[in-house]
């Protein structure tokens, strides 16, 4: 599992994944796997949650969101990577 974690170029999470597992947990693990790791947060939390609570540099789509939205996103993402 950490292999193939370590090799993702995108990680989206909802910030409560549910069963006591936060998104940001999840989202700080996989950093330490990848520091490169693009992080889109989902969530109908405030963003100053976010940016407080969750990874440097990471996105926030506040729900309920427009699937193109995260799409868009995703798009940008990929495009400073290349």
């Amino acid at each position: 599992m950490d292999h193939e974690a370590s090799t993702l170029d995108a990680l989206i999470v909802d910030i409560d994944v549910g069963g006591g597992t936060m998104g940001f947990g999840v989202a700080r693990y996989a950093r330490r796997l990848n520091g490169a790791i693009s992080v889109i947060f989902l969530s109908s939390a405030h963003h100053d949650s976010v940016e407080k609570f969750g990874v440097s540099g990471a996105a926030h789509v506040a729900k309920p969101f427009d699937p193109g939205l995260l799409v868009m996103i995703l798009r940008e993402l990929a495009a400073e990577r290349t």
